[in-house]
This record gives C-alpha cells, structure tokens and sequence, in this order.
C-alpha cells in the first residue's frame, strides 16, 4: 500500500517512534469510536486535520514522545480508502520513501506475487504514489520479478525521469500539490527523506505493526 504523501509515510513513522499498532479505518466514527476505547486517534480529509482527533495525518505530529507505548486508530482521505478495498486475507504492507530499503529488501525476499497499490487521489492517479511505484518496481525487476502490466512500465518510465530529483519532479507534474506546497512544505520534506523510520508496518488482524 502507498500513500506517500502521507498516510504510509505516517504509519511508517508512529511505528518507528514507539506506537504498538496503528489501525486504520474508513470511517470518520469507526475512528472516534476507537478513541473512546483509548486509542490515540488521527484523521484527516481533503489534508484537513478532523475536528475532535488527536492528530492530523502530519508525520511530523508523531515525531514526538506521546506515541511511544500508544495504539493508534487513523482515518484518511487516500490511503485507508484504498485499503479498504483490498481482499480479506492479503497480506499488506505499507511503503513510502521513509522506509523505502527496508521495503525492497522485504519484497525482494518475500518469494510472492506482488501488487504495488498506489492510493492516488481519491481512486485516481497522483505523481508521487506513482512515481514511488516505479522506483521500487526498478529494483525488483533487477531480481527474478517480471511484469505484464503497461501501469509498471508508466511508473518505472517516471522513475528513471525523476533520477532520484524527487521533490522537483513532483512539483513540477502535480498541479494539486503546487497549490499546497506552502502549506504543506514541512510534511512533504519529511516524506521525501529516505529510509529515516527503517521499519516494514504489516497488517496483522486489521492493524499494522512493525516488522
């Protein structure tokens, strides 16, 4: 699952500094609802903090000691919508750049079948899911993964595009984050760094934990 900017990279990162689990919901109250069971709760819509939650969906709100020890319940506009498609019984984990060599090491040794989901914007394709995509599907095609897929073939293309110029590129393809860059200019650097919360978040029993 991919949701890089931000809700993977915000998982990533609560797992990282402390929290137990993080489970993620689709609903506003399924959320609310797990805070009055002692959850931390985090929620946004449209890269809006929800009225009532303890968090947003910044990653820099959980680089901070209240995590640590904690469960978290986390609803978003992207990323827990598009989980919530996916079939019971997959196995799910999370990427974004934070973690992003612990990911390939994990998929390259994973000896399965491998869906990159990228959360886009709501359903629909958004640059910087892809181009993540891509550059992870580069390093697995490296090994024994092959693909049939043009979707791999578009986001591998963008990857070799971008060269590693990440914040750039995506600036420079995304009309939408353009418009939010001042505002959202912290937590999109933070979700760019690579491989500062080296841990593989996996869905076990409908919460993620680290690997």
């Amino acid at each position: 699952l991919i949701d890089v900017i931000r809700a993977t990279t915000v998982i990533a990162t609560a797992l990282h500094r402390g929290a137990l689990k993080v489970v993620p919901v689709a609903d506003i109250e399924q959320a609310l609802a797990f805070g009055q069971e002692g959850f931390l709760t985090a929620g946004e819509r449209n890269s809006y903090k929800l009225e009532g939650f303890d968090f947003g969906n910044s990653p820099l709100e959980f680089c901070n000691p209240k995590v640590k020890g904690q469960c978290i319940a986390i609803t978003t506009t992207n990323g827990t919508q598009a989980l919530a498609k996916v079939p019971d019984g997959t196995d799910v984990v999370t990427g974004s750049w934070v973690n992003q060599q612990v990911l390939i090491r994990f998929l390259q040794n994973c000896h399965q079948d491998v869906l990159l989901l990228c959360s886009g914007l709501k359903f629909a394709t958004c640059i910087e899911d892809t181009l993540f995509a891509g550059q992870i599907a580069l390093e697995l095609l490296k090994e024994n993964f092959y693909h049939t897929s043009d979707s791999v073939s578009i986001a591998v293309s963008l990857a070799k595009q971008a060269q590693n110029n990440e914040l750039e590129f995506i600036l420079e393809h995304s009309p939408r984050l353009n418009s939010k860059y001042e505002r959202l200019k912290g937590d999109i650097g933070y979700c760019l760094q690579k491989d500062i919360a080296p841990v593989i978040p996996r869905l076990v029993e409908g919460a993620f934990i680290a690997m």
